[in-house]
């Protein structure tokens, strides 16, 4: 039940897929970016533990993949 409260609360507070979180406000440059994804990861680590460590690596990844290939 406090899981569900808390899903719930996630839920109303930002919006269609994050689209209303007032938190995401100042998504300007890649850092702020990262930070927002990872700290919404560390909230909710407890329903997925491996996206938690996973989401950060894979970030950095995908970046430098960009960058090595000449992607936007």
């Amino acid at each position: 039940q406090e899981d569900g409260r808390m899903i719930l609360n996630e839920i109303e507070r930002s919006g269609n897929f994050g689209q209303m979180d007032a938190t995401r406000a100042d998504l300007s440059n890649k850092w702020s970016s990262f930070r927002y994804v990872h700290s919404k990861t560390l909230r909710l680590r407890r329903f997925d533990p491996t996206a938690f460590f996973w989401s950060p690596l894979w970030r950095i990844w995908h970046f430098l993949w960009r960058k090595l290939h000449r992607y936007k």
